[in-house]
């Protein structure tokens, strides 16, 4: 007698367009900014999926004090941009995601990505 193949239910990951426009100093439109964020979020378990939560929070007199600290030291400064430091991460497992908003596919609407 065979056995049939076992398939792992996966969660699918819901999705949010963010949209930006980018001016110049003089007010006018230089271009129009598109994000697709993926909200993995709300699958996450604790001691599972994550052992730790991390909060960005910077006051600016702390900004201030490293600054001067950095003037009166001679240190050279790097800025970072802290809101794309997730960008680039590397993924060990697969994730799927629901189509976006606006953008299903008329042919395949309960197809993921």
């Amino acid at each position: 007698m065979g056995t049939s193949p076992t398939f792992v239910q996966k969660k699918l990951i819901a999705c949010i367009w963010v949209f930006k426009v980018k001016n110049n100093v003089d007010g006018i439109v230089n271009r129009y900014k598109a994000r697709l964020l993926a909200k993995g979020y709300a699958h996450l378990i604790h001691n599972i999926d994550y052992k730790e939560t991390f909060v960005s929070m910077l006051k600016i007199t702390i900004v201030y004090t490293v600054l001067v600290l950095a003037t009166i030291k001679g240190w050279h400064v790097d800025l970072t941009d802290v809101k794309n430091a997730f960008l680039q991460g590397q993924l060990l497992e697969e994730v799927y995601m629901v189509q976006p908003h606006g953008f299903k596919s008329k042919t395949n609407p309960n197809e993921i990505c």
